[in-house]
């Protein structure tokens, strides 16, 4: 990767005529509230033919990532308790060809040490680069870490998934149950067949096996009387917390490019964004991506929703601030996608 710092906020086409200097795996950069764009080309060789290529990104902070151009999603924060969607979601391409190549470019926050509470835990509120020192935690200081790409083994992954999700099922449940012991046979008879040390196709053909084997834990169900739910995903960005307002701008590009590919690569993925400033910050700043987001609107995937201007604190606002949410949410809903907004969010 190569890049360098930058003191104020700026755009993809103008980070891209900057000088820049190549930055190490392990090279410190930046200073809290800073930013680096770091750019790099990735050009498949031919063994990747055919293959479906991801990115593990460690930049060094929470990244808005643009390829080809184009935004592309997020490197999350290091805080994420599983962080496999750090590969999976950063999928490059689906089907490679030897020799495709593929401009990545990351807008890279530094972080800032969170504001201190008396009772020994983040607080809440406003943080202000300028604040005196005392009120935040100790200064952190951004690291690059190892950029790299690979193939990617669905069948491997799905496997994992499998076995997780029964694995904690079996830890929460009640542990006399007949469902908890079958469980339990079941993951110890996969575990006692399933040989990973085999070469890598007949690998492939045994994380299918183990995968069948468990397809009957997978398939039970509740009693006929239990609730049917139905789950769909959800961004709450908070517009002013414990960050700039700039970080939230960047959070949109972040979330809602990544959002666009998983209902690429799902189709019965649906997805739920409230908060018209939100859209109104990526209309400004990615017109591109707004673009895509009003087609995915346009189509039901994406339920644009949640009646409210911003998501707001209806402990203190006054009556009039809250009707006013109500008025400024619900006509740009109507004027933006034309949306009748139901739901207060």
């Amino acid at each position: 990767m190569e890049g360098f710092v930058a003191e104020s906020s700026l755009t993809l086409e103008e980070a891209s005529e900057k000088p820049r200097s190549p930055i190490a795996e392990g090279e410190v950069w930046g200073k809290e509230w800073q930013y680096a764009w770091m750019f790099g080309t990735v050009q498949l060789p031919e063994k990747a033919e055919g293959q479906r290529i991801v990115m593990s990104l460690e930049p060094g902070g929470e990244s808005t990532l643009f390829v080809n151009g184009k935004a592309f999603g997020t490197k999350r924060a290091e805080w994420v308790t599983v962080p496999h969607h750090y590969l999976v979601d950063q999928t490059l391409t689906k089907c490679a060809h030897a020799g495709d190549t593929f401009e990545v470019a990351m807008e890279v926050y530094a972080g800032h040490a969170l504001p201190r509470s008396e009772f020994g835990n983040c607080a809440v509120g406003y943080v202000f680069p300028e604040e005196e020192d005392g009120i935040y935690g100790e200064p952190i200081q951004a690291k690059m870490g190892r950029c790299t790409y690979g193939t990617w083994n669905e069948e491997a992954y799905q496997l994992w998934l499998d076995g997780q999700m029964l694995y904690e099922i079996m830890e929460k449940a009640d542990q006399n149950s007949l469902r908890v012991e079958l469980i339990e046979a079941g993951l110890m008879r996969m575990a006692e067949v399933l040989d990973l040390e085999q070469p890598y196709e007949q690998r492939l053909a045994a994380y299918r096996e183990a995968r069948e084997m468990l397809s009957g834990l997978m398939q039970a169900k509740n009693g006929s009387s239990a609730p049917e739910m139905y789950a769909i995903g959800n961004s709450h960005l908070d517009v002013c917390w414990l960050w700039p307002l700039e970080e939230t701008r960047r959070k949109t590009a972040r979330t809602f490019a990544q959002q666009l590919r998983l209902m690429e690569e799902y189709p019965e993925y649906r997805y739920l964004q409230s908060q018209p400033v939100l859209y109104e910050l990526c209309k400004q700043n990615y017109p591109e991506l707004y673009e895509r987001i009003k087609a995915k609107i346009a189509d039901g995937q994406w339920i644009a929703e949640g009646a409210m201007w911003v998501e707001p604190d209806t402990n203190m606002s006054s009556g009039e601030a809250l009707i006013r949410q109500f008025l400024y949410g619900k006509r740009y809903f109507q004027e933006e996608f034309g949306i009748d907004s139901k739901i207060c969010w």
